[in-house]
């Protein structure tokens, strides 16, 4: 994060790293609790270089509707408003195994991390809340907050009325106990599509750059409190300015791996291809969709044809020719950048046109 903020602050710009607060109870529920937790992760202003926001605020209310054409699922998401109010966005992801999404890439991270709580409940959920009886304690907490007078306290339990929730998740935010619940009843399926429509709403229309690190590949999402062992060797790190190519190419780089030994991908019944069958099929209801019914230019047929290129680890810092051109938003030809700067080694190069580049960082030498 620091080289990245490093190679912002050194083209003019004032980056800054961002996340939305979580639907689910935990550390990151709130945003003095969420800073909290990135700093004990390593994350605050001394090792990163910039300062942290909470993109939605202090209780994930801060939102913005951002209206997306076509879109046949979220037509308005509900986007943290810092993030949305920034010039240029830059997503860093750790791709890794996900059990509700196949795996977790840069569609993935940007569609639901830059959702609000109500635009993760919107994603996971098909209902509204409800409260869990046995764990409230009748405090009033989230009729308070509710603006519409959903919450309804009887004999010292709290029911919600669903004809009159909106579905804010504010009532998630607030309550003490952590009794008010959703049911993440919401397929695999639509939610892929859903997530499909809150990243086109988030990278539409600004310029956008993307990196995805394929490291410690854990077979779950890390937003568990407990995981499992990488599936597969560290790969490298892949950047692009097109998120569905770059999720592309960290798949099709996963599955050319051979299992570790002792994983949940290492079994002669299962193979990672299985493991990762899911994946891929994820991956495609997301690039299909967004293409078809979203309209970034990023068709998963034509993903797997984008140029492959790999630069040489040392000079990994290089990657201020790549953010340059986005921070300027220029039409420049990258591989006439990288070139003179004496860092592109071609390799299997598929199309030379120039448009939607993919790039290959090796971790080797790390």
């Amino acid at each position: 994060a620091k080289a990245v903020a490093d190679l912002c602050k050194a083209q003019g710009g004032v980056p800054f790293l961002t996340d939305c607060n979580t639907l689910y109870p935990g550390s990151r529920k709130n945003a003095l609790e969420h800073l909290d937790c990135a700093n004990l992760n390593g994350f605050n202003t001394i090792t990163t270089g910039c300062q942290i926001l909470i993109g939605d605020g202090l209780r994930g209310t801060d939102e913005v509707e951002v209206p997306v054409p076509n879109a046949e699922y979220c037509p308005a998401p509900k986007i943290g408003r810092a993030i949305m109010d920034a010039d240029i966005f830059i997503s860093l992801t750790h791709f890794k195994g996900h059990e509700s999404t196949g795996f977790g890439g840069a569609i993935k991270n940007i569609g639901m991390g830059c959702g609000s709580r109500a635009g993760k409940m919107e994603q996971h959920n098909a209902g509204k809340p409800h409260v869990a009886q046995k764990h409230c304690i009748g405090c009033g907490q989230c009729r308070k907050i509710c603006a519409h007078g959903a919450p309804i306290i009887t004999d010292g339990k709290a029911v919600i009325d669903h004809d009159r929730c909106v579905g804010c998740g504010r009532c998630i935010a607030v309550c003490p106990k952590n009794a008010v619940q959703i049911n993440w009843d919401e397929t695999t399926i639509n939610l892929n599509r859903k997530i499909a429509e809150y990243t086109k709403a988030v990278v539409d229309g600004r310029p956008c750059f993307h990196i995805s690190l394929v490291i410690d590949v854990s077979p779950n999402c890390d937003c568990r409190s407990e995981n499992d062992m990488a599936i597969v060797p560290n790969v490298g790190m892949f950047a692009s300015f097109d998120p569905v190519a770059l999720d592309m190419a960290c798949v099709d780089a996963v599955n050319a791996q051979t299992p570790l030994r002792g994983s949940a991908a290492d079994d002669e019944h299962v193979g990672l291809l299985n493991v990762l069958h899911r994946a891929i099929e994820c991956l495609f209801v997301q690039a299909l969709f967004v293409e078809h019914h979203v309209g970034l230019d990023a068709p998963a047929a034509g993903a797997a044809r984008h140029a492959l290129r790999m630069l040489d680890v040392g000079h990994v810092v290089e990657l201020a020719a790549l953010l340059a051109v986005v921070a300027q938003g220029a039409s420049v030809q990258l591989e006439d950048i990288l070139a003179a700067r004496g860092l592109m080694q071609p390799v299997d190069i598929l199309r030379d046109d120039g448009l939607e580049l993919s790039f290959l960082f090796p971790l080797g030498e790390l």
